[in-house]
């Protein structure tokens, strides 16, 4: 349980961690060799009787009388090919989604509202971006202190409102909603500046991480934040 974190959750230690288990219920289980429905009383984890074998507390989908184990075959390729994306998507992509969100933005704001990139920021979140990619827990180098101590040079100069976002790449439509949604576009103060970069990192089989840092930067010598 708990595939991100490596979390498990097990009654046999005598501390009933179940109780602490983030399943809010248990309606069947499965493994490679059949799918159980649950059948008791109760479908919360900690309440539950796990021994598969008893027909009163899970009922196999397959029956093996029926359906011999034989014909519990996998739908899935009994090898996986996966293909390396190239630099190339890779880079492209990124340069599309920075583009295509920057442009959003400045549509976003209009005319009647003037829209000036930093793009010394702008770098800096960049480098900010493969991190959070590489630590994506935020255990080690992309500690609240590292990210601070990277932005010190903007900090004593403006008021930094901002933040980054993180989604698997499907289409360009979900970011640019995503962008709107933040309303970090509805910013406005005397000299005020913004930040807007994007990070792309590749999986096999063209799948992409997609991290884009958006800041607000009010110059504090017109604006006096408390």
């Amino acid at each position: 349980m708990g595939p991100l974190y490596g979390t498990l959750y097990s009654n046999e230690s005598g501390n009933n961690s179940l109780l602490k288990c983030p399943l809010t219920a248990v309606g069947c289980l499965f493994n490679r060799n059949n799918i159980w429905a649950n059948v008791q009383a109760s479908d919360r984890a900690s309440e539950l009787a796990w021994n598969l074998t008893d027909p009163k507390c899970w009922r196999p989908f397959f029956n093996p009388r029926v359906f011999p184990q034989p014909r519990l075959s996998s739908v899935q390729a009994a090898a996986l090919l996966y293909a390396k994306t190239t630099e190339e998507h890779r880079s492209e992509l990124e340069r599309e989604v920075e583009e295509r969100l920057k442009k959003e933005f400045q549509d976003l704001r209009g005319k009647h509202l003037r829209t000036d990139w930093n793009a010394s920021l702008g770098n800096t979140l960049k480098k900010l971006l493969k991190k959070f990619e590489n630590d994506p827990q935020c255990t080690t180098e992309t500690s609240q202190s590292h990210h601070d101590r990277e932005l010190k040079n903007f900090i004593e100069t403006y008021h930094i409102i901002g933040f980054p976002m993180n989604s698997t790449f499907t289409d360009m439509e979900t970011l640019l909603v995503k962008v709107r949604q933040t309303n970090l576009w509805m910013s406005d103060s005397p000299k005020i500046e913004f930040a807007l970069s994007a990070y792309v990192y590749s999986y096999p089989n063209n799948i992409c991480s997609v991290w884009v840092y958006m800041a607000a930067l009010h110059d504090k010598r017109f604006v006096p934040f408390q």
